[in-house]
């Protein structure tokens, strides 16, 4: 995978581009975005979220002989569709009597075409004596 907006065939023509801040949340959190290239040539956005650190609860804590941890997601999203196409994290554990643990994840997702068919299967009946109500978000 090459990331940066630069690609092996393209390497003398276009200039990278840098990851460039696209939202801060009120809590401070940062996610930057960046073009990326990935396995057959594949274009995406790469969007990596400031790492976020967390304590643990006593029962968590104690499970794992850690007190906090640390962790960061980064989400690959098609260009053209922004539909994601990869999500990876990292996290590790710390300030206990424990080692410190890495734990790390990649999931790559798949999008049926939106064909007639498939379209007609995500359709959803309601069962009739389900209702709709408003949120309490909306008041």
């Amino acid at each position: 995978m090459r990331c940066g907006g630069v690609s092996a065939t393209s390497a003398l023509t276009e200039r990278p581009r840098a990851a460039r801040p696209i939202w801060t949340a009120s809590e401070g959190t940062r996610a930057r975005a960046a073009s990326c290239l990935m396995g057959e040539g594949r274009r995406t956005l790469k969007i990596t979220g400031s790492p976020v650190t967390e304590r643990l609860s006593p029962s968590e804590a104690r499970a794992v002989r850690e007190k906090g941890l640390r962790a960061q997601w980064t989400l690959y999203v098609n260009p053209k569709t922004y539909l994601p196409v990869r999500l990876s994290s990292a996290a590790h554990t710390y300030g206990g009597p424990a080692p410190s643990a890495l734990f790390t994840t990649v999931t790559d997702l798949q999008w049926l075409r939106p064909t007639t068919a498939n379209i007609v299967r995500t359709l959803v009946t309601i069962p009739p004596r389900f209702r709709q109500v408003s949120s309490p978000a909306n008041q």
